[in-house]
């Protein structure tokens, strides 16, 4: 009878045990999944910062864009102006301040600045003697005007604004597009899986996003662990 008591209880003590272990091996695969779900947000995450970022050079290739035509169509009607007859301001203060300047913002300072400048940057004239033009419908060409302090430092930081910018180049366009394509495809394959996924590989896009979600998925999965043993 002794026997079969401690038989009974070992088998008990046996059932207790597989038991255990069974709930260990659910808090693990639970662990598990918890873990996998954070490192697929994570990739959302991490996507969608990228194609924000790749947004933010739409915007700036946008914007040089539209700095380069302002600058073409004013530096041609500045020529234009300057070789129908009007005064060009300022042609020695511009060879002696802005001799290294371009072309462009030389000629939109002529344009800007008052016909007798030179006089007085470097005469006699008084301020209340200067020149100023008055060109109808001038648009965006700066011109100085009685109410402007320093018509020289106005006209020099109004036409280099303008002449003075980065032009969209092909590294901006192509870094724009890689950012773009890889920004896409990753958010598709990790909010929608399966299915995008065919789709996202047939245009070619990256959805893999693996060495990433493998490491956010281990470092969650040990924080999860960690905290379930402590508890």
């Amino acid at each position: 009878m002794a026997k079969l008591g401690a038989a009974a209880r070992a088998s008990g003590s046996a059932a207790d045990a597989a038991k255990a272990a069974s709930k260990a091996g659910d808090a693990a695969a639970t662990a598990t999944a918890a873990a996998a779900k954070a490192g697929d947000a994570a990739a959302a995450a991490a996507k969608a910062g990228d194609a924000a970022k790749a947004a933010g050079k739409a915007g700036d290739a946008a914007d040089a864009a539209k700095a380069a035509k302002k600058s073409s169509f004013l530096a041609r009607n500045a020529g234009t102006l300057l070789t129908g007859g009007l005064v060009a301001g300022g042609v020695l203060y511009l060879d002696d301040k802005y001799k290294q300047e371009e072309k462009d913002v030389k000629d939109c300072m002529k344009v800007c600045l008052p016909d007798n400048w030179d006089d007085y940057a470097y005469g006699d004239l008084e301020e209340s003697e200067l020149k100023y033009k008055e060109i109808p419908n001038a648009g965006e060409q700066p011109l100085c005007t009685p109410q402007i302090e320093n018509c020289g430092a106005y006209c020099g930081e109004k036409c280099k604004e303008i002449h003075d910018y980065d032009a969209p180049g092909s590294g901006l366009v192509g870094g724009l597009a890689g950012d773009a394509g890889d920004a896409t495809g990753g958010v598709l394959g990790s909010l929608f899986g399966g299915l995008f996924g065919g789709l996202s590989k047939g245009l070619g896009l990256d959805t893999s996003m693996v060495g990433f979600a493998s490491s956010a998925s281990s470092s969650m999965m040990m924080m999860v662990l960690l905290f379930m043993f402590l508890k």
